[in-house]
């Protein structure tokens, strides 16, 4: 049955086809509405607490109800692309509801998806399981537990096939044990045992033991199990059997045979029965997916802007933007986001007129002013850039709006996910326009585009984008790659990432773009060691040996050249593949065909050595004297090392050697031979002798001369390895001061957001138009800030507990705090205790006016104007028994009317006017009671007026003061209006109408005016 819209204030239910409220979920303390906030349009999610929960008494009520102001709490400070963003929360207990409005998620949640489209890939499961492992992560950094994992609190972003998915419903979070940062401030959002999810729970939450990251890791197994197998492992079973068989099994043996055996393996390492046989935390698992070479959308290393070697076109005259409100609708951070980083933030709008999706490029703190310049001077023009198109460039509230095309057809992933590698002559004519676009984009915006292949878009020859439409690589479209600018730099996190490209890897434009060459045709990811060196590079079949080596030299960051297209060339020419020119829509084929694999070096075998030829010399009988020489052993087995020698050639070692022992040989031979006399023999004995030292003396020196070839080599080796790791510690160093630096810009961004906030609750416990009820929860919120150190805050707080303003008086603690200010330079403190002491300590005692005056001064020397205008009043009213001095009280009435208080800019115009304290001068009181009617004070401007219709310090002009007065009395001045009625009784400045003053004087009258009723008695 239809029933009418359901609120709950500013969010107005949806309802669905049945005209029933639109309920995402219902859980076990409140549902989870499908809502639209009333003044914004925004769409987003609310979960309201159950009514008997808000209704209820007793122990039970009370925590779960503060179980829901913990989950509140948790998320409100939780700001991770992967953990829904919460935007408001309620606390309204008198009209019946408490809840919080979070970001709507478009594609439902991972059970519901499931059911519908069945068992999920393992890369699809894979990537979905990665993601949801970053966000706890982020939590577990936090300090924070999330405790209940499970396919229905993992929900997709946008409707699939989309696969950015983010984790919701913490609420049955627990703070880690020993946790720093939020989870320190965050209690348990159950208590008691046995609050658990029995599908998912861990072995050690169902024993309601210690818990920490192991546990939420072992629920994530179980999603990702149900994920694979499509559907709940354990349905049917009881609560009893569940828990037999979580403390029995480690599941080894009933994970079905089919899964993956990456699968199979993360799943083991998930689901061991004790927390320490799983992956040890969240980044172990991370690492574990990723392999070192794929990276998270976390984690991407954008390139490094680099200037264009060819000059911009001229830039163009840039006129006025456009208003941006009248042209494209107003972005959802939530829904519409795209990507961020801390350069640029991107959103999806609608064009108002043609209704066309567009992406419109906000400047984050990150960007330079380069790429502002570059991007306005693009939109300017309407540049079409190649991959997208610079279509507006507009303004709102001081914020500068970038309109550009946003990308659309098939992703080259899920195109490489369907066909596998591509072919170099079906890639190259892609890449060529990617190149040029990378190039163009460089040239005029010093940004690149995006390079990972799920942000590059393509649509099919015939126009068409679906992956049915493509039924090869051949199909696609060259002339319709489409991307976005790339905002990132090394260590940005990014919302819109893929897992393209090594954490480790590319951090410039020519390795990212030879990372996607090697991916689109090995359909793999470069090894991780080629980021490094072109020696850690493995040659892919889809190229020949030159253009393998091209490849190898350009991930490892040898080339120069910063220009893509120079790279794409120059790979095309070594393939012999013709590149298509900008505007060419077919792809080219090569004209000679690429060889299929890489020619593997041969290691040559040396050619065997010589036999060993001993050599002994025998002295005849007739010369015993003569030594026989010793024999010479040619060695007959290589080296232990030897060394590979091209083909037909030997080795300088071995013609050495069969040098020397064939001169030994024929030594011998011709000293056996001869029959000369014993001196002869002798001699050539020893000329033999010295050519065998000889030639030992040369092979020991040629063993040396390689010895210290192999050393040097070595030393030179160990001395590039130390470069390198020297450069990657300068890396590692410049990435953590990078990250430290942007933690401080949060820090800074977050104080600057309180500091503004501390304001605005001043104000409203200042303001006597303000309610209680807002007063108190300004109260309430100031006493928090001021608990957590915040100096301002406390200085607030203090006069809260001074004056009773959302609180009960209490000087004490006042007192106690206005000192904690003083002690720390705060004017408003000082101020305070001057005011403490003037009231005899709250009230309490006799006042010190002596210590009150002490205290005023030294905050009105640190520019506080209030504590100016007190020691004004104090001086020339002669206030608490203080002698009056109006010369010192007129000095502080213009130190206060300098610092900007309305109040004393009048009061010094009157003292001017009328020489109280000071000389009189006609023009300076005109000046000082312009400021303050400046300042929107009526009373000001009478006087203003006044000053005209008497020539005051200025020239008389009664037709101009009427003007003033006309004003002053539209705003309810009583004064103004009586002073014009007084203008049209006597025609001063404007023709006499004593109706119309009869009428004036009336109004003034009933509205407690004291000379009104005399005027009208005078017109009488």
């Amino acid at each position: 049955m239809a029933t009418g819209p359901l609120h709950f204030d500013p969010f107005e239910v949806l309802q669905n086809d049945k005209g029933e409220p639109w309920i995402l979920g219902q859980g076990s303390f409140g549902t989870t509405y499908k809502v639209q906030h009333q003044k914004l349009g925004r769409i987003c999610a609310l979960k309201v607490i159950r009514d008997s929960l808000v209704h209820g008494s007793g122990e039970g009520a009370e925590r779960e109800t503060a179980r829901f102001f913990a989950e509140v709490k948790a998320l409100a400070n939780m700001h991770h692309h992967g953990i829904a963003v919460v935007f408001e929360y309620q606390d309204r207990p008198e009209e019946g509801y408490f809840y919080y409005a979070m970001e709507f998620c478009k594609g439902g949640n991972l059970q519901e998806l499931v059911a519908q489209e069945g068992p999920l890939p393992w890369p699809v499961a894979r990537w979905m399981v990665l993601q949801v492992a970053e966000a706890l992560k982020y939590a577990h950094g936090c300090g924070l537990l999330h405790r209940d994992i499970k396919p229905a609190n993992i929900m997709l972003a946008e409707p699939w096939p989309d696969q950015q998915v983010k984790l919701i419903d913490f609420g049955i979070l627990q703070p880690l044990e020993g946790a720093a940062g939020e989870g320190q401030n965050v209690s348990s959002t159950h208590g008691g045992e046995g609050v658990f999810n029995d599908a998912t729970a861990s072995p050690e939450q169902m024993l309601s033991g210690m818990l920490d990251a192991r546990s939420d890791l072992y629920s994530l197994g179980i999603t990702l199990w149900w994920l694979l197998i499509g559907e709940n492992p354990f349905a049917g079973q009881t609560r009893a059997q569940l828990i037999t068989d979580r403390l029995r099994s480690d599941y080894a043996n009933e994970l079905p045979a089919h899964l993956d055996p990456e699968a199979r393996e993360i799943l083991l390492g998930l689901l061991a029965k004790r927390p320490e046989d799983r992956f040890a935390d969240a980044q172990a698992l991370i690492t574990r997916i990723t392999g070192g070479l794929l990276q998270s959308s976390s984690q991407i290393a954008a390139p490094v802007a680099q200037t264009a070697a060819a000059p911009p076109p001229p830039a163009p005259v840039l006129t006025t933007p456009t208003p941006y409100d009248e042209n494209y609708s107003i972005p959802n951070p939530g829904s519409d986001l795209v990507t961020k980083t801390g350069q640029a933030a991107i959103y999806r709008v609608k064009q108002r007129s043609s209704g066309e999706i567009v992406a419109a490029i906000t400047a984050e703190a990150g960007m330079n002013q380069e790429t502002r310049d570059g991007l306005r001077t693009a939109a300017a023009a309407r540049e079409d850039l190649g991959c997208y198109r610079m279509l507006d460039w507009c303004s709102s509230a001081n914020e500068e709006y970038f309109i550009a095309s946003l990308p659309s057809g098939q992703s080259l992933l899920e195109i490489l996910r369907k066909f596998g590698s591509a072919r170099a002559q079906d890639a190259v004519p892609l890449l060529g326009a990617l190149a040029r676009s990378f190039d163009a984009s460089m040239a005029r915006t010093t940004r690149g585009i995006r390079l990972e292949l799920a942000d590059i878009r393509v649509s099919s020859r015939s126009g068409q984008s679906d992956l049915a439409a493509f039924s090869g690589w051949a199909d696609i479209d060259p002339g319709s790659a489409s991307s976005l600018p790339s905002f990132q730099s090394d260590g940005d996190q990014d919302v819109g990432g893929t897992l393209d490209i090594s954490s480790a890897g590319p951090v410039n434009p020519v390795s990212r773009f030879a990372a996607l060459i090697y991916r689109l045709i090995s359909g793999g990811n470069p090894p991780y060691a080629s980021y490094f060196t072109d020696s850690g590079y493995v040659m892919i079949s889809g190229l020949s040996e030159e253009g393998n080596h091209l490849l190898a030299k350009a991930l490892s960051g040898g080339e120069e050249s910063t220009k893509l297209e120079s790279l794409l060339n120059r790979l095309a020419n070594l393939e012999s593949i013709s590149v298509p020119g900008k505007g060419t829509n077919a792809s080219t084929s090569r004209t000679q065909p690429v060889a299929a694999t890489a020619s593997a070096s041969a290691t040559v075998a040396p050619p065997p050595p010589p036999p060993a030829v001993p050599v002994q010399a025998a002295a005849p009988a007739a010369n015993k004297s003569a030594p026989p020489l010793p024999p010479v052993s040619i060695p007959t087995a290589p080296p232990a090392h030897p060394v590979a020698q091209p083909a037909g050639k030997k080795s300088p070692l071995v013609w050495i050697i069969a040098g020397a022992a064939a001169l030994i040989a024929v030594a011998g031979g011709v000293w056996v031979m001869s029959s000369s006399a014993a001196k002869e023999r002798k001699a050539e004995a020893d000329r033999l002798e010295a050519l065998q030292r000889k030639a030992q003396e040369e092979s020991a020196a040629q063993f040396e001369s390689i010895r210290l070839q192999m050393e040097k080599k070595e030393k030179e080796e160990q001395a590039s390895a130390a470069e390198e790791k020297r450069k990657a510690e300068e890396e590692r160093q410049k990435m953590a001061q990078e990250r430290e630096e942007a933690m401080k810009r949060e820090q800074e961004r977050e104080a600057k957001a309180t500091d503004l906030e501390v304001k605005r609750l001043g104000q409203i416990l200042d303001s006597n138009s303000s309610s209680s009820g807002d007063k108190a929860d300004a109260f309430a919120r100031i006493k928090e800030l001021a608990d957590k150190g915040h100096l301002q805050a406390i200085a607030i707080c203090g006069a809260a507990y001074f004056n009773g303003n959302g609180t009960t008086k209490d000087p004490k603690e006042a007192y106690r705090l206005f000192q904690i200010g003083v002690q720390n330079k705060i004017p408003r403190s000082m101020r305070g205790l001057g005011h403490w002491h003037a009231s005899g300590g709250g009230g309490t005692g006799e006042p010190n006016l002596t210590e009150a005056i002490r205290w005023y001064k030294e905050a009105a020397k640190l520019n506080d104007a209030d504590a100016a205008m007190t020691l004004g009043l104090l001086y020339f009213n002669g206030d608490k028994g203080l002698e009056p001095n109006k010369v010192e009280g007129a000095k502080w009435f213009e130190v206060a009317a300098k610092g900007g208080v309305p109040a004393a800019m009048m009061t010094i115009g009157h003292s001017y006017k009328l020489g109280n304290g000071v000389e009189v001068d006609p023009e300076r009181a005109f000046q000082w009671y312009k400021k303050a009617a400046d300042t929107g004070l009526a009373d000001a401007l009478v006087e203003v007026g006044k000053c005209y219709a008497d020539g005051s310090g200025v020239p008389e002009d009664k037709g101009k003061a009427v003007t003033i007065f006309q004003e002053a009395a539209k705003a309810g001045n009583l004064e103004a209006i009586v002073t014009l009625g007084r203008c049209y009784q006597h025609g001063l400045g404007v023709p006499q109408d004593i109706g119309e003053a009869r009428r004036l004087f009336n109004q003034a009258k009933n509205q407690g005016h004291p000379k009104a009723g005399a005027f009208l008695e005078e017109l009488n």
